[in-house]
């Protein structure tokens, strides 16, 4: 072995066997991991080289540096992976002992690189036996750099990562390490293949019976099989249609009959539906009613407390039995349906619905038969006449058929009592007209007194003496009422002391009263006595700058003192002046006086003035 030596030889070289040619002069450098051996025999030199190609510096690794080398480095002694790699071959630098252990010496596991279409594109690849790798998942690059043609580079360890997803679930590969490949990784469990369909019924009945028929699931790029079941056809809930829907291989079976309906209450509502196969339920009969309710009738004609027609109302429009025992506008009249009790006999209530003025007992003057006993207006007791008192007390009126109880006449009143007058006449000591007065002309008793007048308040009464006519004198005496005064009397005897008296007052400066902001007030009489003048408006101390006349003196907002230097009262507001040079108009702005000033004169007569404004 030769060892940091620089040795040329002109030897012949056989390619693959590492034989040198003779008429080379080949340098071999020594490097700081390359071993070179050269064994002579025979006068010719064998150099035993990792495939006469291996690259200047080779360090540790599959692909980088690469040489420019086509010869299979394959078998060849070596130390580094590099050393067994090149431009047509990829390989390791493995131990050479027969059972994988290590026997001091290492030799290249080479293969020759596949060709690709596409530089730096990435495939998985399968690590070979030969590397005695657990894992043997890896991947590869399409001509990475070092390579000079669009070939493989080398297949190297995937690094393990977790398999799940659709993407490492169906890639082929171990990449989890694990030994367990794709689906039967614990990871890839119930991941599928995108597009993949597979056969489902999501139904409860039994697939392909009755209706029921099995559909499939695809596959989505998740790879994750999806929620519906396309094309199925799950049972439904049994119809009457001659069809089996719930699948359970029975046609039209379990069903829920529907009411009969068509408006039918009360015992019907239990009645149901026959089913009829495919034309479906059939439309009730009678006969079907009356499997539920024997007394079933189409149009109801029994009183009996029974809904016999199913309507939702007991014995309805029945033609009832006329009633019995009555005459005249009774006639018509019908008995009254009891129910169970069966047809009742007629009462008040029945013959008011055929005759409303039916009396059990005839009350009503108004011409008609109100009994129905064959009479009109018999029996009744009349009320008495509209003068009751005096000799007219027990007077009655008398029936006028439809016209009702007529007013009583002086021929009634007469016929009750032959001393009635119509006005009275006689001192008899009767109430002759029935007005409750008796003998009322003859007033009093000549001679006697009574008293007259009020005693109410202030007023006094008087007397009267009844004169010889026996009529009533004067008032004799009386103390009549007055104006009410504030005096605590009862001045108008209405029995109110002062009776809630009120004047108007005003106590500002006079001339003052309803001028400007001024008004009047009122004043209240309480026991005898005026009170304080309420709600009067007096005259303000100062003007004040607000459109008003605060002082009432018949001027508004004159002799302002409330606006500040350098403004004015305009319009109820203090405004910043304006001061003009002159004035317009004979008028100046802001308060300022206008002096009128004659510049020229001809004779007496002024022909010209010059207006200029001056402080007020």
């Amino acid at each position: 072995m030769f060892d940091g030596m620089v040795i040329a030889f002109p030897i012949e070289r056989i390619d693959g066997l590492g034989i040198c040619d003779r008429s080379e002069l080949m340098s071999v450098q020594r490097k700081s991991t390359f071993k070179w051996w050269v064994v002579g025999i025979l006068g010719v030199w064998l150099c035993v080289v990792p495939g006469c190609g291996t690259p200047d510096i080779c360090e540790d690794g599959y692909d980088e540096p690469l040489s420019n080398g086509t010869i299979n480095p394959s078998g060849s002694i070596c130390e580094n992976d590099c050393e067994c790699s090149n431009q047509v071959y990829w390989g390791r630098c493995l131990d050479s002992g027969e059972d994988g252990s290590s026997s001091g010496s290492k030799k290249c596991i080479s293969f020759q690189r596949g060709t690709c279409q596409t530089p730096g594109q990435e495939l998985s690849c399968l690590m070979p036996v030969e590397f005695g790798e657990a894992c043997r998942d890896g991947v590869r690059k399409c001509q990475p750099d070092g390579l000079q043609s669009a070939v493989w580079g080398a297949c190297k360890p995937r690094p393990s990562v977790e398999e799940k997803g659709v993407e490492l679930c169906l890639d082929g590969f171990d990449n989890d390490c694990d030994g367990q490949i794709d689906s039967s990784d614990d990871g890839c469990q119930g991941i599928c293949t995108p597009g993949e369909q597979r056969p489902c019924f999501s139904g409860k009945g039994k697939v392909n019976v009755g209706i029921c028929a099995g559909g499939f699931q695809t596959c989505d790029k998740k790879g994750a099989w999806g929620t519906e079941c396309e094309g199925e056809i799950i049972e439904e809930k049994e119809l009457c249609n001659g069809k089996d829907d719930d699948c359970d291989g029975k046609i039209d079976n379990n069903l829920t009959p529907p009411s009969c309906g068509q408006g039918k209450q009360g015992s019907c509502a239990q009645a149901v539906k026959q089913c009829d196969g495919t034309k479906g339920w059939k439309a009730c009969d009678i006969t079907d009613y009356r499997v539920i309710f024997i007394e079933y009738e189409e149009k109801e004609t029994l009183c009996d407390g029974l809904d016999n027609d199913c309507d939702g109302q007991i014995d309805n429009n029945l033609k009832a039995p006329l009633c019995t025992g009555k005459t005249g506008p009774c006639f018509g009249s019908v008995q009254r349906c009891g129910g169970s009790q069966g047809w009742l006999s007629c009462e008040a209530t029945d013959f008011r619905k055929n005759f409303k003025k039916y009396q059990e007992k005839e009350t009503l003057c108004d011409g008609f038969d109100n009994d129905c006993d064959g009479q009109v207006d018999n029996g009744l007791n009349a009320p008495p006449c509209g003068k009751g008192k005096g000799i007219c007390f027990g007077s009655k009126k008398q029936c006028g058929g439809d016209k009702g109880w007529l007013d009583c006449t002086s021929r009634d009143y007469l016929l009750h009592n032959i001393a009635y007058e119509a006005t009275e006449t006689k001192c008899d000591k009767l109430d002759n007209d029935c007005n409750g007065l008796v003998d009322e002309k003859c007033l009093c008793q000549a001679g006697s007194t009574r008293a007259c007048g009020s005693n109410e308040g202030e007023c006094k009464q008087g007397f009267q003496t009844c004169t010889a006519s026996a009529t009533w004198g004067p008032c004799i005496g009386p103390v009549g009422p007055t104006t009410e005064e504030c005096n605590n009397l009862d001045d108008d005897c209405n029995g109110k002391i002062d009776d809630n008296l009120t004047r108007s007052c005003y106590t500002g400066p006079s001339g003052t009263d309803g001028v400007g902001i001024c008004t009047g007030g009122t004043q209240v009489c309480a026991a005898g006595q005026w009170g304080t003048c309420q709600n009067e408006t007096k005259p303000a101390t100062k003007e004040t700058c607000n459109k008003k006349d605060d002082d009432c003196d018949g001027k508004v907002d004159n002799s302002i003192t409330d606006c500040q230097a350098g403004t004015a009262c305009v319009s109820g507001k203090c405004t910043t002046c304006r001061q003009p040079s002159s004035c317009r108009l004979s008028k100046c702005t802001c308060g300022y006086k206008c002096n009128k000033k004659c510049t020229g004169k001809f004779g007496t007569v002024c022909i010209k003035y010059e207006y200029k404004c001056k402080a007020p």
